[in-house]
């Protein structure tokens, strides 16, 4: 993911039937009439049938060359028709909708549920009329209430083209979300309800259903502080508890929440309705009841909720008793939220003024300068990160305390306490120390010193910049195109054009970014005169590649010139005993000092990027890498060589969205941009439902979220393992 959570009783998203029919495939329990059969039991021919099927969803053909799609949605067989109805939609191709549409009145509940779901995929960045009336005419006919909610998540999900369509959509959807209605309805339903709302800015809620939403944040609710073990044991209680989380979420999205629905939130026994109702509290229209919200969060017994109450301080006016309330957080048990604390003070306190540093509040300096070096009689913190904050908010709060502190942290062997000082270095203006980081060996502390060099001195740093061109880390070589805008440095435009040669002979789609930053760069630098060099590119492996290069031709020559990509192969779809193989599988990661995360692969969901993550698994690629990226009461986010954005494992995979909902627990595909998936995985640490549709789900934590919880920045992965794996190769 390139540039994006609980009090008293704890439901925790399990995998029991209820949620299994919420997001998932094997809904036969669900439904009257004739189930969907098991992967297990296709005879060889419908099984080959099924991957050929797969297999040609993952080339991606058009609908009109999609045979083994189209041929599957006639099939005898349920499951053939649900896995084809899904692949259909997956193409994104309108063309499709008429087949979708007849797929509505399928015999089967859970085909006509698939095709439902596809309907608004197919129709992704497109126009949605004809989807929208498919949808709401199969509305007035469909009895199956799971059906029912699919077709109004699906509807929620188009992008509606005037107000009067918004209008009428919520309309509907508020018809379907009867208080007496299924849960089965009831939480697709308020998933489209959810995407309609946040999908569309500055939408205006119909008439009455701010009413509904606030009405289903009571859901469910039953006694005031139900155990956890009463919880665990309802999982209608969990899909009640869903129902007022995105009830909450459709509110705060429409910034509709009052002050009376917030404190009700606030209560709730489900720790994620807390979490959502604590970051809601910031919005509302009264200050004073603002703080009093606030205050309620931030006495959460659960670190999720804290954190978001901290948040919400963080937007406040400040007062002067809010620089003694994040002070005092500093000292939580929760970690995410004791460093967002030391962070809220660069700005969170009055005292504090970065133009005035003689007037900084001398307790909150003090304890900076503690965390950063403390004395020799007081314990050092058992992980690097408090001090590294600490640093970077001394930086802000009195640049000439982090100067004298700072000799230190610059030459600490773990990088992450460098890449720290460098934008420490770069608030204070600190430019030998950032010149001294911009040759360290690590390069995400180079490339931070690099930043900040820019920023300082601009096109004085052009030098470093150059030099950096020469890096093999794709993270440097973008900063160094950045930084090289509008250069007159005299080797700049050579060296762009030679580091360009030299990663695009890696052939790794994973380049792209880099290349595509170096590739505008020599179009602003370079004239016709250069065309030679770049004429190649029409060629290029990467389609993105290829039309940068005939756009820069043509800014040079005034002549267009066809892009005229040639595709690496794709990888080899998986065999079906690969499927069956990976349907019984567990990945296990055991992190270091710390304990072992299991999770349970979905393959018929995501059969590419499921075998793929299994083969890397496998194959010892996420040993001791790290999760490089962690944003409390989001995700976290690993697997990266280079612990950065840029540095994956290509080629690329293909997005396998689909209805299955970003719960907390779930585990995805981190990418750049559609069909950009690389080694990268990211862990749910909340619902994120605004994930949904947008990236591929690959698995499920069935154990060992706590250890999830306790991840920071840099938390090693020491071994990967998958068992039972049966590799044909």
């Amino acid at each position: 993911m390139h540039q994006l959570p609980p009090n008293t009783g704890r439901i925790t998203p399990g995998w029991g039937p209820s949620s299994i029919f919420l997001g998932g495939l094997f809904l036969c329990s669900c439904f009257s009439g004739t189930p969907t059969s098991s992967v297990a039991s296709l005879g060889a021919e419908d099984l080959a049938a099924l991957v050929e099927i797969m297999a040609e969803e993952d080339r991606r053909p058009t609908f009109a060359q999609a045979t083994a799609l189209r041929n599957g949605l006639a099939s005898d067989n349920a499951l053939l028709r649900h896995f084809s109805a899904r692949g259909l939609g997956r193409l994104e191709d309108p063309a499709a909708l008429a087949a979708l549409g007849r797929t509505l009145t399928d015999p089967d509940a859970v085909v006509r549920l698939t095709a439902a779901g596809a309907i608004a995929q197919s129709v992704f960045n497109a126009d949605t009329e004809t989807a929208a009336d498919l949808l709401r005419g199969r509305l007035d006919e469909e009895h199956e209430p799971a059906v029912r909610g699919a077709l109004a998540q699906s509807l929620g999900r188009l992008r509606p083209d005037s107000a009067t369509t918004i209008e009428q959509t919520q309309t509907t959807l508020l018809d379907v979300a009867q208080r007496d209605a299924p849960l089965e309805t009831l939480v697709p339903t308020l998933r489209g309800f959810e995407s309609l709302v946040r999908t569309n800015t500055d939408i205006e809620l119909a008439a009455g259903v701010r009413a509904r939403l606030v009405d289903f944040v009571h859901y469910g609710r039953g006694g005031a502080n139900p155990t956890e073990a009463e919880q665990l044991e309802s999982e209608a209680m969990f899909a009640a508890a869903r129902v007022r989380r995105l009830a909450l979420a459709t509110l705060n999205a429409a910034g509709r929440a009052d002050a009376e629905t917030v404190e009700i939130a606030l209560y709730d026994p489900d720790v994620e309705v807390r979490r959502l109702g604590a970051a809601a509290a910031s919005g509302v229209d009264d200050l004073n009841r603002q703080r009093l919200l606030l205050q309620i969060a931030l006495a959460d017994t659960e670190g999720q909720v804290r954190y978001e109450g901290l948040r919400g301080y963080g937007r406040l006016e400040h007062e002067p008793e809010d620089c003694a309330t994040i002070t005092a957080l500093v000292e939580d048990d929760d970690p995410n939220v004791s460093l967002q604390a030391i962070d809220l003070l660069a700005e969170g306190c009055h005292e504090v003024n970065v133009a005035n540093p003689e007037i900084s509040a001398p307790s909150v300096v003090n304890m900076l300068r503690m965390l950063v070096d403390p004395p020799i009689n007081v314990s050092r913190p058992v992980t690097w990160h408090p001090a590294a904050h600490a640093l970077t908010t001394l930086a802000h709060v009195h640049p000439d305390a982090a100067e004298q502190l700072i000799s230190v942290p610059i030459v600490d062997p773990i990088w992450q306490v460098r890449m720290y000082a460098a934008r420490a270095a770069a608030t204070i203006g600190a430019i030998d120390v950032l010149e001294q980081l911009a040759q360290d060996p690590f390069p995400n502390v180079a490339d931070t010193a690099l930043r900040g060099l820019d920023s300082m001195i601009g096109h004085a740093a052009d030098g470093a910049a150059v030099e950096a061109l020469n890096s093999e880390d794709y993270q440097r070589l973008i900063t160094a195109a950045d930084m090289l805008e509008a250069t007159e440095h005299p080797d700049a435009l050579a060296m762009l054009i030679e580091a360009l040669e030299r990663v695009t002979l890696e052939k790794k789609e994973t380049s792209r970014d880099p290349r595509l930053a170096i590739l505008r760069r020599i179009g602003e630098l370079g004239d016709a005169d250069n065309a030679d060099s770049i004429l190649p590119y029409i060629e290029d492996f990467d389609s993105r590649i290829a039309a940068q290069a005939a756009q820069v031709l043509l800014s040079w020559t005034g002549s267009t010139v066809s892009a005229s990509p040639t595709p690496l192969p794709l990888a080899p779809f998986p065999t079906a005993e690969d499927l069956i193989n990976l349907e019984r599988a567990r990945v296990r990661m055991k992190m270091q000092n710390s304990g072992v995360i299991e999770v349970r692969l979905h393959p018929y969901e995501a059969p590419t990027n499921v075998a793929r993550f299994a083969r890397q698994v496998r194959d010892g690629h996420f040993d001791g890498l790290t999760f490089h990226r962690v944003v409390a009461n989001f995700v976290i986010q690993g697997g990266s060589p280079g612990a950065n954005e840029y540095v994956g494992d290509g080629p690329y995979s293909r997005d396998e969205v689909g209805n299955r909902s970003h719960l907390r627990g779930t585990v995805g595909i981190s990418t750049r941009g559609r069909d950009t998936g690389d080694s990268q995985i990211f862990i749910n640490l909340a619902d994120n439902v605004r994930l949904d549709y947008n990236y591929t789900i690959i698995g499920t934590i069935v154990s060992g979220m706590e250890v999830v919880d306790r991840v920071l920045e840099g938390s090693i992965i020491e071994r990967a393992t998958i068992e039972p794996w049966n590799d044909p190769q």
